[in-house]
């Protein structure tokens, strides 16, 4: 038995009850993705470094199967009842099932499309047949985050701003972006980060932002830095925009429109509120401008987005997003922009939903970086 039992285990067995089924399959590749939720990951805690699966009952036991000993972890360490290991993954889920009598139409899984077709394949055959899907499920089921990923999350997102104050204080012309990167990198590694999704880029008038390349940095560049460092697989992301030398006005203009944006998203943000309403609040603040018809790609793409890996709800921010906020989630809001004058720029911060509103976890209301002038 787990010390650590995650639960969701115990969420996912009431679900199972309502939909009057007997086993929730959860899969997913080994691939891990910051923007993506992971369902292994989510109800067992370990981050599948070859193709694994859980499987949940209605009894409420639970194992992760797995072909291979991931990262030397024992029983006590993953969230789940057991880890079984089998050297054939499809077989060991069959035997697991098949142990606790129960046949492939009491099954629901989630996932099942995004592992390898091989596997997929095997797996069908290993249990007689497709299996009833339940996609999203896992997701769901997490999309509240616990106290300890909150609080993992709010210690990524300081990580985060340390890291951005590291980049005002080396970055310099003459200087190449991907050096910069590196700066940025290590600084966020040496403060515990695992990993740390970053793209970085300069122009003097920027079409988006991308990952560094050898660009050298020139006073007047525009630098746009999205930072994303993780603690214990719980992600934070902050944007920034940075000017090398003295800002001009319009641009300085410019950027107070994304701070007043963020304020208007916030202010929607509350629990009960949709994500659609948020979004409308942002863009409200470019269409009062003149700026409507910027206020969809390619000038933006979202005005944020969910945080992996165990769930990314409540999804991308767009204004045809009607997830209903709740009191726990956590997610980046940016109002990033292309805007005609100025080029693209960035602001966003991680936020949480709490029982009066959005929640910055980070330094929130952040001016316009300035770097390059000692």
């Amino acid at each position: 038995m787990s010390a650590r039992r995650s639960p969701r285990i115990a969420a996912a067995a009431a679900w199972l009850a309502q939909e009057g089924a007997q086993a929730l399959l959860a899969l997913d590749p080994a691939f891990n993705s910051f923007i993506e939720s992971h369902a292994v990951f989510a109800l067992s805690g370990i981050r599948p470094e070859h193709a694994s699966a859980v499987v949940v009952l209605r009894s409420g036991a639970s194992a992760l199967l797995t072909s291979h000993d991931e990262h030397g972890n024992d029983d006590l360490q993953a969230e789940t009842d057991a880890v079984v290991r089998s050297e054939d993954l499809a077989a060991g889920i069959a035997d697991y099932l098949k142990a606790n009598g129960i046949g492939v139409e009491d099954v629901r899984v989630d996932g099942i499309d995004r592992i390898a077709r091989g596997m997929k394949l095997r797996i069908e055959a290993a249990l007689g047949g497709p299996l009833p899907t339940a996609d999203g499920t896992v997701a769901r089921l997490a999309r509240i985050k616990s106290d300890d990923e909150t609080r993992r999350i709010g210690q990524a997102a300081a990580i985060a701003e340390g890291a951005y104050a590291h980049l005002l204080e080396v970055a310099r012309p003459g200087m190449r972006e991907y050096e910069l990167a590196a700066a940025v990198r290590g600084h966020a590694a040496e403060r515990g980060a695992g990993d740390n999704f970053l793209l970085l880029s300069a122009s003097r008038h920027n079409q988006a932002v991308r990952p560094p390349a050898d660009r050298v940095l020139a006073e007047g560049d525009i630098i746009l830095a999205e930072i994303s460092p993780s603690v214990g697989a719980a992600f934070a992301q902050i944007c920034r925009t940075v000017c090398i030398g003295e800002p001009p006005a319009q641009l300085l203009a410019r950027y107070a429109l994304l701070q007043e944006a963020m304020r208007a998203g916030l202010a929607a943000a509350g629990p009960g509120n949709a994500v659609s309403d948020v979004v409308a609040a942002m863009d409200g603040v470019f269409e009062r401008e003149g700026l409507a018809s910027y206020c969809r790609p390619p000038f933006m793409r979202v005005r944020g987005h969910g945080l992996g890996l165990a769930s990314c709800e409540p999804g991308d921010l767009t204004r045809d997003n009607g997830t209903v906020l709740e009191e726990g989630m956590c997610f980046v809001m940016h109002p990033n922009q292309y805007l005609p004058d100025v080029g693209y720029l960035l602001f966003g911060d991680t936020v949480r939903i709490g029982e009066a509103g959005a929640e910055v976890l980070a330094r929130g209301e952040t001016p316009l970086g300035v770097a390059g002038l000692g």
